[in-house]
């Protein structure tokens, strides 16, 4: 009998035991992201949470959630990606419930509605102080035309990064129970979102007409110097062609002529042949005889 009730009580005690660990555990790093009016009329929030690599994996790792929120991912970063894990939705809602099993970087993401009246708009966040954090950092991101953006507390590192601009606080060793509230109040006209900056995914360019024409006029141009090639090659032939022509014509009108160019007696006139010393008709010698033309 007493065995069975030292049973009991561990069965009933360790649970309790393991939850109180794990909410006593500080998480390595935290590191929280507001984004309001990103995507949607709404404020945006990413967690990236890492557990220490000593820690007793796997831990349960439960974060509540502020009314109206609308739970987007819970995820694990491996390499580059972020892969969707299992979680649980806890009492309706109010908090989200997942498992880390290693010391790699863990991420949730939310929205949630902010308060909006005329051109002003204005939220609050909290950090419940379910864990404590070795390194905890609070990022907002300011919406594009955003003005008279105030926050409580300030958050006194401000960066700037393209287009958009970075208000952000850190602290080291923050305890467990602590909680943390960030008020943002800032004005701004009309309801253009962050994601409206970028050109959708997908967003067809109309390409100008010097764009649509120049793959015609370089076809066109290749055209025309081929064409122009092919002119010049066939002239240079012509052209070579002829002059070997007129060669071989003056070639052989010269020699034509040579022929035509005979000996003839100066006495008779009879027509006298090459290496002929006398003429053949009437004996007279031929020695200073010239050459006539027929």
């Amino acid at each position: 009998m007493r065995r069975v009730l030292v049973l009991v009580a561990l069965l009933f005690f360790l649970p309790l035991f393991g939850i109180h660990a794990q909410a006593s555990l500080a998480l390595e790093e935290v590191r929280v992201q507001l984004w309001p009016e990103e995507d949607k009329p709404s404020v945006l929030v990413l967690y990236d949470f890492k557990a220490p690599a000593d820690a007793p994996f796997p831990l349960t790792v439960e974060i509540p959630l502020p009314p109206q929120a609308e739970l987007n991912a819970v995820a694990r970063e491996e390499g580059n990606m972020l892969i969707t894990i299992e979680y649980q939705l806890v009492a309706g809602g109010e908090a989200v419930r997942f498992t880390m099993t290693d010391a790699a970087f863990y991420r949730l993401e939310y929205y949630f509605p902010y308060e909006k009246k005329g051109t002003h708009r204005h939220f609050v966040y909290r950090w419940p102080g379910t864990y404590g954090v070795r390194n905890f950092q609070i990022e907002l991101k300011e919406p594009l035309g955003a003005q008279n953006l105030v926050t409580t507390p300030v958050l006194p590192n401000v960066t700037q990064l393209r287009d958009f601009t970075y208000h952000a606080i850190t602290f080291t060793d923050f305890p467990a129970g602590k909680e943390v509230e960030i008020a943002v109040d800032y004005d701004k006209v009309g309801d253009a979102l962050n994601i409206a900056s970028a050109a959708p995914t997908g967003q067809t360019v109309t390409p100008s007409p010097w764009t649509r024409w120049v793959p015609l006029a370089l076809g066109i141009s290749g055209i025309l110097l081929i064409l122009g090639g092919g002119i010049y090659y066939w002239r240079s032939t012509v052209m070579l062609q002829s002059k070997k022509s007129a060669t071989g014509s003056r070639g052989r009108a010269s020699k034509k002529q040579a022929t035509d160019t005979s000996i003839y007696c100066r006495k008779c006139g009879e027509r006298a042949y090459p290496g002929d010393r006398f003429c053949r008709k009437c004996g007279a010698s031929l020695s200073g005889t010239s050459e006539r033309s027929m």
